[in-house]
């Protein structure tokens, strides 16, 4: 509530700064405010909090978007993303019988500051509040999965892995690069973005009859490259 309060406080803002032209310096803004919505594929890194006991993540996935732009240097945007991450199972740590895989989606709005190289090319950066929710695509949340244990061979250990800490409102931030056609009517864009995300996992490792382990890892953001289409009014 308190980002959604301040983004607002800054919207309110910009509007009255654009309706007081005469107290901003010419050319600071269009003459008439620009819309444009877009969407883009972005893949990367995924949630980094498990990689030990689980395996390296590759997140994909992409955003819609829309953004009001009332000057050629900043622009106020919201926007919906989802990605999917996949577990790559490190052999001898932790047996899976199926890949697994865990989603990210992410409601956004943020500010975007922009200066432009030439009349084709500007460079940008990025910084707002997003809420997220980090769930299973295939009901992994909860799921006890056995192996066998090289040390003790023929005794099974149950992994139970349970996701403790799901959701949140956190910053996301990043910077890139867009290049207007020549009608200035598309734009197409680069971009490094992270959002951070903590959140906190537990493995519950049970051999039964000997011991009972539980191993707890966090983790904080994901890290998302991609690749953007704008279509400007």
């Amino acid at each position: 509530m308190k980002f959604i309060a301040a983004a607002l406080g800054v919207l309110l803002a910009s509007a009255a700064a654009y309706g007081q032209g005469s107290l901003i310096p010419k050319g600071f803004f269009y003459e008439e405010p620009r819309f444009y919505i877009g969407g883009s594929f972005g893949t990367g890194s995924g949630p980094d909090a498990d990689r030990e006991w689980a395996g390296r993540e590759a997140a994909y996935g992409g955003r819609v978007f829309g953004g009001w732009e009332p000057s050629r240097f900043f622009a106020i945007e919201g926007g919906f993303g989802y990605w999917r991450a996949e577990e790559d199972p490190l052999p001898g740590i932790l047996f899976y019988e199926n890949a697994q895989s865990r989603n990210l989606t992410s409601l956004q709005l943020g500010v975007i500051g922009k200066i432009a190289i030439d009349e084709r090319f500007s460079v940008f950066g990025k910084i707002g509040g997003h809420n997220w929710r980090l769930g299973s695509g295939d009901d992994i949340t909860r799921r006890t999965l056995p192996r066998g244990d090289a040390s003790l061979p023929g005794i099974p250990i149950f992994v139970t892995r349970v996701i403790d800490k799901d959701d949140g409102t956190d910053l996301f931030y990043g910077f890139g690069l867009e290049l207007n056609t020549r009608s200035h009517a598309w734009r197409f864009g680069i971009s490094a973005i992270r959002y951070e995300n903590p959140y906190q996992v537990s493995y519950y490792i049970e051999r039964p009859g000997i011991d009972f382990e539980r191993i707890i890892r966090e983790g904080s953001h994901t890290d998302i490259f991609e690749f953007s289409v704008k279509r400007v009014f």
